[in-house]
């Protein structure tokens, strides 16, 4: 429960982060592309301030596969990700197809899915008798906070050098075919 607690409120840091960064960093962005334009810093912008905001959801979605998995309930961890991967499909639909959203409509679709997985198994590990790690109250336990962000290191360092090389990817799009090929 306070590790929950505890990504939770990061989630929400690095999202306001995120959000009012935003801006500085798509026109940095834009700056690489031989075509920049306005539309696609205000794209880009508008994207990343809505998934900034999805950023706790996003962090609770990877947080909770673990436990998941430490519950000896993989499958419903799977579970989860599979309907809130339909949810974004079915919402980028009904978003950007039939009520014409646009960029928002994706990034909404995105942050709804996060959503689903995010914050759904908190009410799965609240209510649910089936599995031996159940929510309860809170205590702050910097030891298990520092052995938690230890351990998982190495998926930082995996999450990050992905970030990275998406920046590369995005770059050299921008650099050879301009915003179309991002």
């Amino acid at each position: 429960s306070f590790l929950l607690l505890a990504v939770l409120v990061t989630g929400i840091v690095l999202g306001l982060i995120g959000f009012f960064t935003m801006s500085f960093y798509a026109k940095k962005m834009a700056l690489l592309s031989d075509h920049p334009t306005q539309a696609m810093v205000d794209y880009g912008i508008t994207y990343g301030r809505i998934l900034s905001i999805g950023m706790p959801a996003f962090m609770l979605q990877l947080f909770f596969q673990s436990f998941f998995s430490t519950a000896e309930k993989p499958y419903t961890g799977f579970l989860f990700t599979v309907v809130a991967g339909l949810a974004n499909i079915g919402l980028d639909a009904l978003f950007m197809g039939l009520l014409g959203w646009e960029v928002e409509g994706a990034a909404t679709a995105t942050v709804i899915g996060y959503a689903i997985a995010g914050f759904g198994p908190i009410v799965y590990f609240l209510v649910s008798k089936k599995t031996p790690i159940r929510l309860g109250k809170a205590e702050f336990d910097g030891h298990i906070l520092a052995k938690s962000a230890s351990n998982g290191i190495s998926e930082l360092i995996s999450n990050v050098s992905s970030s990275i090389l998406a920046i590369c990817y995005n770059v050299q799009l921008l650099r050879y075919i301009g915003p179309v090929g991002v």
